[in-house]
């Protein structure tokens, strides 16, 4: 005698960080698995990654009709719609045609799911404004696994905690720096995180706690990250260094563009985080011979512009990164931080306009902006 089906028969998974989402259909395949059987042999997939609209909408045929026969070899069926891109906000979605047979899935789905069937769908994004979304979200389970996109880390945190207890699932402990240090250069999809833990247990044997060192001797930047090594090289006023990772990522064909809009968002970072020191908005510290910086007391009409007028308000960064970002400001005059604000925005106007090649146009670019900074000498060790 087949155990009863769980109440909850529809399940709509959304968000882009793949192992969350996977984790969860394995979870609930687990969960809806008739007991001593085949999970496999209830399991009907479709593959619902279309981008026009016919097969987008020969998708839609296949999960009515899977929803409408009953399993060759279970009395139970199990439906997993995934990764169905015609949920979002695209072209193919837009389509009439595609729209009148969703309704169709969408009523099917109202009038309420066959006894034997449990139906899953997973998709990156999901049109919240559209009648299916709000009708899964009456009758079934939702779920949202996003990776975070916000490097100044608003959800600070949710971040942490959860860097912690993968973390800790691989029996390691990070310290402050190491956990910034991981984040940023890792990033924050699940994935690539755990390998990169992975990485490390391997690397420390058992040696647990792992420190900064730990991360730039055995993590491996994610693609993202390579951006902001290269803005970080800048804000250094490394010349050599940034020419040296500049051709590392034209080697790697990385996308130029957004190079220099970084490089941009960087140069205005940097002019905030300037102002904010000549204005003592920030507060210098020095302990153990290193200098620090945090955030003080703002006046009232600065603080409505940073937490009104602002798309992200600076002090929401965590304190060790916005440490390295008001040292780096230091660095700077802010009539030299003007001159690189002037030549970043021309050089993105010729990089747009012009023939020149766009990585002559960055290494011009850094050369301007950075050819006549000195660095910062490094105290001697004794």
């Amino acid at each position: 005698m087949l155990s009863p089906m769980p109440s909850t028969r529809l399940y709509l998974i959304t968000g882009d960080d793949d192992y969350l989402v996977s984790e969860k259909v394995t979870s609930i395949l687990r969960q809806v698995a008739p007991p001593g059987g085949d999970a496999a042999a209830q399991l009907e997939r479709i593959d619902g990654a279309v981008d026009k609209v016919e097969p987008a909408v020969n998708v839609i045929r296949r999960c009515l009709s899977a929803i409408n026969s009953l399993g060759l070899f279970s009395e139970q069926k199990t439906i997993w719609l995934e990764n169905a891109t015609i949920l979002g906000d695209n072209r193919a979605s837009q389509s009439q045609t595609v729209q009148d047979e969703l309704t169709r899935l969408t009523d099917k789905i109202k009038a309420g799911l066959p006894e034997d069937v449990t139906l899953i769908i997973t998709a990156p994004a999901v049109d919240k404004r559209r009648s299916f979304y709000k009708t899964c979200k009456s009758v079934g389970e939702l779920h949202e696994f996003m990776v975070p996109d916000d490097r100044n880390y608003r959800d600070q945190a949710s971040v942490v905690e959860r860097l912690e207890r993968l973390a800790a699932d691989k029996g390691l402990q990070l310290a402050p720096a190491a956990k910034v240090a991981f984040q940023q250069k890792v990033g924050l999809d699940t994935r690539v995180i755990l390998n990169e833990l992975e990485k490390l247990a391997t690397a420390l044997g058992d040696r647990r706690k792992v420190e900064a060192e730990d991360i730039a001797n055995f993590v491996s930047a994610s693609r993202e990250a390579a951006f902001f090594d290269l803005a970080d090289a800048f804000a250094d006023r490394d010349l050599a260094k940034s020419l040296r990772i500049l051709r590392q990522l034209v080697f790697q064909r990385q996308n130029l563009m957004g190079l220099i809009i970084n490089l941009e968002k960087r140069v205005r970072d940097l002019m905030i985080y300037r102002e904010a020191i000549d204005r003592q908005w920030m507060v210098k510290k020095t302990a153990f011979g290193k200098d620090s910086y945090a955030w003080g007391t703002l006046p009232p009409e600065i603080e409505q512009v940073f937490t009104q007028e602002m798309e992200n308000d600076p002090r929401s960064m965590h304190p060790f990164r916005a440490s390295i970002l008001a040292r780096q400001a230091a660095g700077f005059t802010r009539k030299r931080l003007e001159h690189c604000q002037k030549q970043v925005i021309l050089a993105h106007e010729s990089m747009v306009s012009s023939r020149v090649p766009p990585e002559l146009v960055m290494e011009i670019l850094l050369v301007r902006m950075l050819g006549s900074a000195k660095r910062p000498t490094k105290p001697s060790r004794r």
